[in-house]
């Protein structure tokens, strides 16, 4: 053999024993589970770590044996429906199967498949991606919609959403057709305005100020037309929610229409036993000034058992307060017998030992320029209350979901990216030192890209600290916001000073979690919209709250009257802490002017 031909020999050996290399690191190195195995079998010839640790095996209880041999495939047609496009194009991507591990757990995967050729036998290459946990999230999340659904359109009390800005209704239940006396067809879509239902324009604007300023409303007295065109009376109660990235309404009303008509009998007539109290749909009790029980209605009795002859010349306490209560509850009858006191929620005991939920409103009425009387009106809330209880699970849960999720990406991507680009590196300054006959143009290129793979490694490692660091959770907020401090430091944010002053102590997660967020927020703005030099955060612990200030000497802005309008002026990230505090049922207080700086300030239970 010549020596040229043998030299060129020489060199397509190097040349393939260079390419099964590469194809090993890329195979035991990847982040992702990989295996080959035989096509007609499915007995695997070789798998990687990730694989092993998914399935629970060792190395030696796999290699030789195939899928069902250890029971990896709980449903063996799902091996068939890989085959046949697998020989038909040659490739597969992303199909659904289950999967089980060595403990017996049953999991779900994406698996994308390729043939090739091994010895002269036809092989797969295969790899899969867990997607256990994101089935599950999706699973909550729809039980939590479901849950939301059967709430509202089950609900007793009367329930619409509509858009904010033209009160396009969205869906109505049952009950507020009922009470607008419209088929579903002839509200869906069209604006309050378009089917009558303001009499007075104003009334909305009225509900909307207060909305877009406070993002609630509670107990709006308005004026409603029915279809018949009859005017009514109604106590409305909206929240702000968002619908596909659309600000909405989600509000209730309450027909006080004969409740108010009661009050307005009884004004003019001392006539208790009137036809309109003895037919009214709420309870009613008329307290004398010395808290003795003057007369009560029908609807009273059918509410708690208690029958009128139990009740007349009893005074305070009553039988339906809880035991645990009476006396605060005497002594707050006891100071507002001359006031007004309208929509105050109670818990009350029926005689049969349930409990209710009741919304009190209650006036006195004078005879002779003299406080006569004091007339109390009971509304039923008991499901209302579940409703509301519902909506802030369905919040809780989503908000939860979502950090979950972040947990998760963020300890893959440290546990397994980092790592495997870390492990790159290596391999690749092993490449530069053990290769000596490597020309120098290779070795700058070599050294290049080792440079570029810890920087992707340094940038993942900061994007995982973004969605959760680790330090939230094993040492608690104040570390991880001096942390968070330090690395807006490091991006080009301006230096961060953190005081800590009161008996600090842990949150429940929830509410570190949310607080991190509103932190993490508020730093992302002032390192790109306030052009500081200085930022500061506070946290102030005293025994029943926490407060959180953020501030800044930077240039400041102008922030709307309304805090409702901060999506519209595009401060999205405001709106986030905005929906954060809400959260933590706290409030919150922002403070800026044209440079002057930003102040905001976060106060919550805790």
């Amino acid at each position: 053999m010549s020596t040229e031909k043998k030299n060129e020999r020489e060199k397509i050996e190097e040349a393939l024993r260079l390419s099964e290399e590469k194809f090993s690191k890329a195979f035991y190195s990847n982040p992702e589970p990989m295996a080959i195995s035989t096509l007609n079998e499915g007995r695997y010839i070789e798998i990687n770590d990730i694989h092993l640790r998914i399935l629970g095996y060792r190395r030696e209880e796999v290699i030789g044996r195939t899928g069902f041999e250890i029971g990896f495939w709980p449903h063996p047609d799902d091996r068939n429906r890989m085959i046949r496009p697998l020989e038909k194009d040659g490739f597969v991507r992303d199909l659904e199967i289950s999967f089980k591990s060595k403990s017996g757990g049953l999991r779900s995967g994406l698996m994308s498949a390729d043939l090739i050729e091994i010895a002269g036998e036809p092989c797969i290459i295969l790899t899969i991606r867990d997607i256990t946990e994101h089935k599950k999230i999706e699973e909550a999340l729809r039980l939590s919609e479901e849950k939301f659904s059967k709430a509202f359109y089950s609900n007793p009390g009367s329930m619409a959403i509509s858009t904010l800005n033209e009160g396009r209704y969205i869906e109505i239940n049952d009950i507020h057709l009922r009470i607008l006396g419209y088929r579903r067809e002839e509200v869906i879509g069209r604006t309050g305005f378009e089917i009558g239902f303001w009499p007075h324009p104003d009334d909305r604007n009225r509900m909307i100020r207060p909305l877009e300023k406070n993002g609630f409303v509670r107990d709006l007295e308005i004026s409603f037309k029915s279809k018949s065109g009859g005017l009514r009376s109604g106590l409305m109660s909206a929240d702000l929610i968002e619908i596909s990235g659309e600000s909405c309404i989600i509000l209730t009303i309450r027909d006080i229409t004969e409740h108010k008509r009661v009050q307005e009998a009884l004004r003019e007539s001392q006539e208790f036993s009137s036809i309109l109290l003895n037919h009214s749909p709420n309870p009613i009790i008329v307290i004398n000034e010395d808290t003795s029980i003057r007369y009560t209605n029908p609807a009273l009795e059918r509410m708690t058992g208690f029958s009128a002859s139990e009740l007349i010349g009893r005074s305070a306490p009553y039988p339906w307060w809880p035991e645990e209560t009476r006396e605060t509850n005497t002594a707050f009858l006891r100071r507002n017998l001359q006031k007004r006191v309208r929509a105050v929620e109670r818990l009350f005991k029926r005689k049969n030992g349930t409990w209710i939920w009741v919304e009190t409103t209650a006036i006195p009425v004078r005879q002779d320029g003299t406080d006569g009387y004091y007339l109390e009106s009971w509304n039923d809330i008991t499901e209302s209350k579940k409703l509301k209880e519902n909506l802030q699970l369905y919040v809780t849960e989503i908000t939860k979901a979502q950090e979950d999720e972040r947990k998760r990406i963020a300890r893959e991507l440290h546990d397994d990216t980092v790592q495997s680009l870390l492990t790159l590196g290596i391999n690749i300054e092993t490449i530069i030192r053990t290769e000596k006959w490597l020309p120098w143009p290779l070795v700058e290129q070599l050294r290049n890209l080792q440079r570029t793979t810890r920087n992707i490694a340094d940038g993942v490692r900061r994007f995982s600290h973004n969605l959760r660091p680790d330090l939230l959770d094993e040492l608690g907020m104040s570390v991880a916001m001096e942390m968070l401090a330090k690395e807006s430091e490091l991006i080009g944010g301006p230096h961060t000073t953190v005081i800590k002053s009161g008996p600090e102590r842990r949150l429940p997660s929830e509410q570190e979690v949310l607080l991190f967020r509103i932190v993490q927020e508020a730093l992302n703005n002032v390192k790109k919209h306030s052009q500081a030099t200085e930022a500061k955060i506070e946290l102030h612990f005293t025994r029943d709250k926490v407060k959180l200030c953020i501030s800044d000497n930077g240039v400041g802005f102008e922030p709307p009257e309304l805090l409702g309008n901060l999506a519209r002026m595009g401060k999205i990230g405001l709106v986030s802490m905005r929906e954060r505090t809400r959260l933590l049922n706290g409030s919150l207080r922002i403070s800026s002017h044209k440079g002057k700086g930003t102040k905001i300030v976060v106060d919550f239970p805790a």
